[in-house]
């Protein structure tokens, strides 16, 4: 599965939560390295919505595509990740703690 076919689920589900992911408020960016690369910022607001940017935000999360696969299809857990130095959390890391909730029901099921 494509960087980009997970965050479009990633967005799916946070947009159709908004009473969940708004009370983030908010900005959330995941900068997502390796082959299948990109940036997109997740803004938990009152308005929620999802970019492919690299503008700044209140927590920047960085990893590999496939740290991400493997996240979202359930098959590791993200603080286990942080713990060992494969993700990177620049800004607010209570915020980067609580956007583990995006993932709390994986691609796998």
């Amino acid at each position: 599965m494509s960087t980009s076919e997970i965050i479009n689920y990633m967005s799916s589900k946070v947009i159709s939560n908004p009473e969940r992911f708004s009370a983030f408020d908010a900005t959330i960016k995941f900068e997502i390295e390796g082959k299948d690369k990109g940036h997109w910022i997740f803004s938990c607001k009152e308005s929620l919505s999802i970019v492919d940017s690299d503008s700044k935000a209140d927590c920047t999360i960085t990893m590999k595509d496939t740290d991400l696969a493997l996240i979202a299809n359930g098959n590791i857990n993200p603080q286990e990740l942080f713990v060992t130095g494969r993700i990177a959390v620049t800004g607010d890391t209570v915020l980067a703690l609580r956007a583990c909730e995006i993932f709390d029901e994986n691609l796998g099921g």
